[in-house]
């Protein structure tokens, strides 16, 4: 009597959990990156963040209540419903229905919970008055080691493998958490007092747990998807917690070695089924992302609405805020155009074009020497930006900076589910040889800092102090759906970094109604260079091509 009612209480709690989780990694920052001490600080003071995790104790009340009236062994694999909900809550899916690779590996997964709970389910017994000690700190000890093995091996891996090992990690934790739970309800009904000691020390072994458990969880949000975590716990979880039930508690005594050998297959079942979600649903978010941006405007309804955002304010003359002007301008012939960067008057002017509409983002200091602003990728920030794209009702955002505002929008924009693209004005960084070696040191942390981002450490170049400056444009750009270079030769050097989608499209330049094409030279050539004498300048294929115009033009005198 008591299981129908335990398996609707795991039902409801799976819903919880798929929910809570979905509402919680919206609040996530990491953009592939784990967060940092600041930005969890910052996360869970979130209005979201505390939704969700309301949901999620109000599920594992739910949870709790399902174990009380069955065994772990049954309890826990019920959860695999949360991954079905997860699906569907995701935002991905709220704009199309989820692919038939993504169904196929759900199916994977429910197959093979399904038939974990079935054979677990034919060997239950109750579990023993009065578990062994010694294997109870066995299991937990190996269930800790495990996490803790898990959790370190996730930054050898790409994001998307070690949001699995995080999220696996704190699967194992919340596998003992619930077994736990499970002895302390054993404990209590063999005449064990609330306050005695076996069940406080259960008690404090399963918060522990639960909370380390839980950080690893978050932490995996910050690398994938809500649905591949929820895929990961409920697919672990269950696993470990029967584990320790036949193991520990000693609820499958009678489980012979052909139920023991079935419940594995069906256990690397549901992994392989884990597996392939997470890739295919990575694969998804990428092919939505670049259709999005494929589509041209007349397939969409109304005008195509791009946000245009950097980190240079438009009072500096130099080619990237040029450039970024210029393409807001150019834009604004065929689109609804937001521009987000530090305020200036070039920006006001700007905003003053038809559909143009300006974003003044305010910055912190600027940086001496440089007259570079510094903003943080900060929790009012994304606010900013998101209450900006929503209200424009933005269908892409194009980055033209590697710094605090452009990765807030990068994260906004990925929370949002709009495909972001980053143009690359720079991968030539060069300094002093003097300040090498302070940027080796500085330039990582510095980036980090602002962009809460990890920075990669790709050898681009044999000074150290350029190498860390590259790599900051490096991180960025592998946080994005595709990159523009506005020249074919850093587009090598892109792809070569590792950059899988890298696009040549030159810099906008307005049309000069008197300008003319040149039919013939009037006297000596000559040509003006304004820039650097830099190898990535060109500077000699410009002198090659005045040379080749000498050739094939007449000259007058």
């Amino acid at each position: 009597m008591a299981s129908p009612v335990a398996i609707g209480l795991a039902g409801l709690g799976s819903l919880g959990l798929a929910g809570g989780s979905a509402l919680q990694h919206r609040s996530v920052v990491g953009g592939g990156q784990t967060m940092t001490r600041r930005q969890l600080a910052a996360m869970v003071r979130q209005p979201g963040w505390l939704t969700g995790m309301l949901v999620i104790v109000v599920a594992t009340l739910l949870n709790l209540a399902a174990l009380r009236l069955a065994p772990v062994m049954v309890v826990q694999p019920l959860g695999v419903m949360a991954i079905v909900w997860s699906v569907l809550l995701s935002p991905s899916s709220c704009r199309g229905r989820p692919g038939r690779d993504t169904w196929g590996s759900i199916a994977v997964i429910v197959t093979g919970l399904s038939g974990f709970t079935l054979c677990s389910s034919a060997v239950i017994t109750a579990a023993e008055s009065t578990p062994g000690l010694g294997r109870i700190i066995v299991g937990a000890v190996v269930c800790c080691l495990v996490g803790a093995t898990l959790a370190a091996v996730h930054r050898l891996v790409p994001a998307r493998l070690g949001c699995l090992m995080l999220a696996a990690a704190g699967a194992v934790l919340f596998g003992l958490t619930a077994s736990l739970v499970r002895l302390g309800f054993t404990l209590l009904a063999r005449g064990q007092g609330f306050l005695s000691t076996p069940v406080l020390l259960a008690a404090a072994g399963a918060m522990a747990a639960s909370l380390v458990g839980g950080l690893a969880v978050q932490q995996s949000h910050a690398l994938g998807r809500a649905e591949i975590v929820v895929a990961a716990l409920t697919t672990v979880d269950p696993v470990v917690s029967a584990i320790l039930g036949l193991a520990v508690l000693g609820e499958g005594k009678m489980a012979s070695s052909s139920t023991v050998a079935a419940m594995s297959v069906c256990g690397m079942v549901a992994a392989i089924g884990v597996a392939a979600l997470s890739r295919v649903r990575s694969d998804e978010r990428s092919e939505t992302g670049l259709q999005a941006m494929s589509t041209p405007p007349h397939c969409r309804t109304g005008r195509l609405r791009v946000a245009l955002v950097s980190d240079y304010t438009l009072s500096t003359l130099g080619g990237a805020e040029s450039a970024f002007a210029e393409q807001a301008r150019a834009l604004a012939e065929v689109c609804d155009v937001l521009v987000a960067c530090p305020g200036s008057r070039s920006l006001a002017d700007l905003g003053r074009c038809g559909h143009v509409t300006v974003v003044p983002v305010p910055v912190s200091f600027i940086l001496p020497g440089l007259g570079l602003p510094v903003t943080r990728n900060t929790t009012p920030l994304r606010g900013l930006l998101r209450r900006a794209f929503t209200d424009s009702g933005i269908d892409v955002v194009h980055v033209h900076s590697e710094f605090g505002i452009a990765a807030a929008a990068i994260d906004v924009s990925h929370d949002m589910g709009i495909p972001v693209v980053e143009t690359v004005h720079t991968f030539f960084w060069q300094a002093p040889a003097r300040a090498q070696t302070l940027l080796r040191r500085a330039g990582p942390r510095f980036h980090r800092l602002v962009t809460g981002y990890g920075s990669t450490t790709a050898h681009l170049s044999d000074r150290p102090g350029d190498s860390a400056l590259r790599n900051m444009t490096l991180t960025t750009a592998l946080q994005v759906d595709r990159v523009v270079s506005p020249s074919a030769h850093q587009a090598v050097r892109l792809r070569t970094a590792g950059l899988p989608h890298v696009d040549v499209v030159p810099n906008t330049v307005s049309a000069n109604p008197n300008a003319r094409p040149v039919t013939v030279i009037d006297g000596p050539l000559r040509v003006l260079w304004m820039g650097r004498f830099a190898p990535e300048k060109r500077v000699l294929p410009f002198l090659d091509a005045a040379m080749e115009a000498l050739d094939d033009f007449p000259v007058t005198l």
